[in-house]
């Protein structure tokens, strides 16, 4: 005997039915499926007797629950996506007895129910299983217009926390539609259309991710932020970047925004390229978070994370290191950095910067911002010695690796004996900056698609050669030894 399935009366959860008895495992209510039960008889709804009227009803009702006001648009729409469901079962159910009794069930309701019998007619439904699939149609590769519509007015909130009421409306109608094609199609085994169910709120999920991703709110992630709110699972100054930035971050080639998962990504492959148009990225989110940068420190960590390249100290890169600069000749800029609730690498690395473009003018304003900052000492990263070390002797390593470079040796002490290394620098999907590799035995040229290996576990990863140039031992960017090479070109 197979088990079938309705709904508990004492707390709504699925409950399994066996002959004449059913058990509820949420609350373990249970009982006998007869006259003298007549609570459990009248309350419990077998997905098998599907009542199509009511039905339509509480797909409207839980519409009604995701958006006040529909519109006649809206719930004709909504129609569309039921006689897709309903299509979609029939198409599936076996020839027989309960078929058939389906099917005359759908011609009364057809019938007896003003506007949507015209809508669609009982020999449509039973030719073709498609039926509306432009309006209705949802999977993880098709999401039809209702399905677009409704993402775009749910608030963004429900994504995140999955709660409130526009999430439980959307989970209810979800669960009529699992419930109805279940119904259409005879599939008693199907858990009271929970596996349709699931298979549509999945796909739904996947389209409404893209959604919110792509379709940032940014007046309402700028309020939060100048309240000094985070909200869990969000990026909310990612939103505000994507919606200010829109045509900018296009002209940069930073199209796809699922791509980069934060906005700290964003602004770091932006410096890349633009220092000028990155830093005018980041003072956007300091200046909308201004009121609480000195108090808070959850805010002042997430805003002033360290943007600096170690490599540009090194190399003293004044393309890259310049615009920090001059953006922090401006006193608003310089005491959001240099007096705000987060005192760490990022001022040691300024500091190292004015002192390798000799800026020491810069750099001593800065420094006595620093001292005088409100933050408690005790909270910074460093002792204060470590930040006057920063301005008065810059990156210390530097100096050191000149030496041993025109010693003629490496960092490690080995000789460089003017064997050439071929290196090359991949663009990874994902990763803003390019990273090091061997070329090894490959003739490697710009252009080329690799195979790469990425991070501590060597994940196999496609990328694209942006340079390929030849070093010796002592000039290498990376020691040789400890360098991963090109696995292969694609």
């Amino acid at each position: 005997m197979r088990p079938r399935f309705g709904m508990c009366p004492n707390c709504g959860s699925q409950v399994t039915i066996w002959g004449n008895r059913w058990k509820c495992g949420w609350c373990g209510r249970g009982g006998l499926l007869n006259p003298e039960n007549a609570t459990v008889t009248v309350s419990i709804s077998w997905v098998h007797q599907v009542d199509l009227v009511k039905t339509w009803t509480e797909l409207k009702n839980a519409l009604k629950g995701m958006c006040p006001k529909p519109g006649d648009s809206m719930f004709g729409d909504l129609g569309k996506v039921m006689f897709h469901e309903i299509a979609r079962g029939i198409g599936r159910a076996k020839q027989g007895p309960q078929r058939e009794e389906r099917l005359r069930a759908l011609a009364r309701f057809l019938r007896d129910v003003p506007g949507l019998g015209e809508m669609a007619t009982l020999s449509k439904i039973q030719a073709d299983e498609t039926l509306f699939q432009d309006v209705a149609g949802l999977s993880e590769q098709v999401c039809g217009t209702f399905w677009e519509r409704l993402i775009s007015v749910l608030p963004v909130r429900a994504y995140y926390d999955n709660e409130g009421p526009a999430a439980d409306s959307l989970s209810d109608l979800f669960l009529i539609l699992g419930q109805l094609y279940e119904y259409c199609s005879g599939t008693e085994d199907d858990n009271g259309g929970q596996k349709r169910k699931w298979e549509l709120q999945d796909a739904f999920t996947v389209h409404w991710g893209h959604y919110i991703k792509t379709h940032p709110d940014g007046t309402r992630a700028k309020r939060l932020l100048s309240r000094g709110e985070l909200p869990r699972g969000e990026d909310i100054c990612r939103e505000i970047l994507i919606a200010d930035y829109a045509r900018q971050l296009k002209e940069c080639g930073i199209e796809d925004m699922e791509e980069y998962y934060s906005w700290k990504q964003i602004v770091a492959a932006v410096l890349e390229q633009d220092g000028l148009l990155g830093i005018a990225m980041w003072r956007t989110l300091l200046d909308t978070a201004q009121p609480c940068l000195r108090e808070n420190e959850g805010i002042a960590s997430n805003l002033l994370p360290n943007l600096i390249e170690r490599e540009w100290l090194y190399d003293g890169d004044q393309a890259h290191l310049t615009p920090f600069l001059r953006a922090l000749e401006e006193e608003r800029f310089a005491r959001q950095v240099f007096q705000s609730a987060c005192v760490d690498m990022l001022q040691v690395d300024l500091l190292r910067a004015c002192n390798r473009l000799e800026s020491m003018a810069l750099g001593t304003h800065l420094l006595d911002l620093l001292k005088s900052s409100p933050f408690p000492r005790e909270k910074w990263r460093f002792p204060l010695e470590h930040y006057e070390r920063a301005l008065q002797k810059g990156l210390v390593l530097r100096g050191r690796r000149n030496s041993v470079r025109a010693a003629g040796r490496t960092e490690n002490g080995q000789s460089d004996d003017g064997t050439e290394y071929s290196f090359c620098m991949v663009q990874i999907e994902g990763i803003p900056r390019p990273l090091a590799y061997l070329a090894g035995d490959l003739s490697l040229q710009v252009g080329d698609d690799v195979e790469v290996p990425v991070g501590r576990d060597n994940t196999l990863k496609p990328g694209k050669v942006l340079q390929v140039q030849e070093y010796t031992r002592a000039t290498a960017p990376w020691p040789p030894e400890q360098t991963k090479s090109v696995l292969r070109i694609l």
